[in-house]
């Protein structure tokens, strides 16, 4: 077959390979739509200036702020607490990157006090759990608690994989305050939202992000991060609680489905005829044939459910990196219980670690200071209530990926939940579903 004489394709960079400024950028592949000529032409015709010009024509004057998405901008946030870096990632376009609890020792130092009540309130609590925390993690590496092996590999890959369980034990004690360093990368329509509901927050913390935020990106951002004052509106759609939908038990890890929508009959019938003139057995067939890791064809994205999720906090940051699927997540508290890490259970430190954990319970909810501050002196072992929504193409990623042997047992539990929810609701579309059970034995 003879080559279209007239394709190209090619990334919009300079003579000298480097990409443009997002202001140009934008602007550039806005104009791309009403005209015939070539995008290299068109760039050149938009200096910054005349780029700058232009968004705050179609942007401020015509309202057409989809021009702010035709350029990504990468930001760094150092020094951000835990606490604010989920509050980040809640939005679901952007990808992300966050300082990792597997690979690096925390300290009380990196801990963030959004008020200076809080500090003198629970300073001494935070000394001593950050105390135990230490000890559990100069344990776990000295003992390999969840005996890690080193079959066919070096010392020190060996060595690597003991600390990385260990940390992996020990997170659960830090608080949720403690500071990370989270990278995003995202359209300049998402970084202005954040900014207008960030700056309408009453968490004082997210409001100094906002500001940042303003300050550090208008000049690379220029009209599509500019118009961005803080709107107060934004608080009545911050998530507080979520209703209630049945008993829960205080301790115990949960994974519920609460919305969906079931694939059956005569509907799914013409559906796979009409997508890919297949019948029911000749699409089973190509399913049973799908390559390890492949994605599932995109009638699953046709049907979506939805989960109620209750999950240690430390394993809700591995869950909620997935991007493709609502979030709804409510603040850090202590009501619903903690959880003890397994390699804990029956050891000499169970007990100082149960002992902690009611202590914060019980001091954390009596205190009378907000809720969203009380958060950050949490310890990341209390489990976390959120809800997800999302389509069965996502949700055959998710439980793959997240119930492969090499992760967090936390998020293997309640991926594995999620799948047997799916299962349960639709076993014709997750019979091909490839999850593993976490607790079936290993060869």
């Amino acid at each position: 077959m003879k080559a279209h004489s007239d394709l190209d394709v090619f990334p919009l960079t300079d003579e000298d390979g480097f990409l443009y400024s997002p202001i140009r950028q934008a602007a550039t592949l806005a104009k791309y739509s009403r005209s015939p000529e070539s995008a290299r032409v068109l760039v050149e015709q938009t200096p910054e200036l005349a780029a700058e010009k232009f968004q705050e024509r179609v942007i401020v004057n015509w309202g057409h702020s989809s021009v702010a998405e035709l350029a990504t901008i990468p930001v760094c946030f150092e020094g951000v607490s835990i606490v604010a870096s989920k509050v980040l990632e809640a939005w679901p376009r952007p990808g992300c990157s966050e300082k990792s609890t597997r690979m690096q020792r925390f300290t009380r130092d990196q801990m963030c006090w959004p008020r200076l009540c809080l500090r003198a309130e629970f300073g001494g609590f935070v000394d001593n759990l950050f105390k135990l925390y230490d000890q559990v993690l100069d344990w776990a590496i000295e003992t390999n608690p969840t005996g890690v092996t080193g079959d066919n590999t070096s010392h020190r890959a060996v060595q690597s994989n003991i600390e990385k369980a260990a940390f992996d034990i020990a997170r659960c004690l830090l608080p949720a305050g403690v500071t990370t360093n989270l990278a995003l990368v995202a359209y300049p329509r998402d970084l202005a939202q954040m900014i207008r509901v960030l700056g309408a927050s009453t968490n004082p913390e997210l409001q100094e992000i906002a500001a940042k935020m303003q300050k550090n990106l208008e000049g690379i951002g220029g009209p599509l991060i500019r118009h961005t004052e803080p709107e107060p509106w934004y608080q009545n759609w911050v998530v507080q609680s979520i209703p209630q939908q049945e008993d829960w038990v205080a301790g115990v890890p949960r994974a519920k489905a609460n919305t969906h929508c079931t694939w059956s009959g005569e509907g799914r019938a013409q559906l796979l005829r009409r997508a890919y003139g297949m019948t029911f057995d000749e699409f089973a067939k190509a399913m049973e044939a799908r390559p390890f890791k492949a994605e599932v064809p995109d009638v699953f994205r046709m049907y979506r459910i939805g989960y109620d999720i209750l999950i240690d906090y430390g394993a809700m940051r591995d869950l909620q990196r997935h991007r493709r699927m609502n979030q709804y997540v409510e603040p850090l508290t202590t009501q619903y219980g903690f959880v003890v890490p397994g390699p804990l259970q029956g050891t000499h430190l169970e007990d100082p670690f149960r002992k902690m954990m009611t202590y914060a319970g019980q001091i954390i909810s009596e205190s009378e200071l907000p809720t969203d501050v009380k958060q950050y002196v949490t310890p990341m072992c209390f489990l976390h209530r959120s809800m997800y929504e999302m389509d069965f193409q996502q949700v055959y990623y998710l439980t793959e990926l997240r119930t492969q042997p090499a992760g967090h047992i936390s998020y293997r539990t309640i991926a594995w939940q999620m799948f047997q929810e799916a299962a349960r609701i639709s076993p014709t579309m997750m019979q091909w579903c490839r999850a593993v059970d976490p607790n079936a034995p290993t060869t």
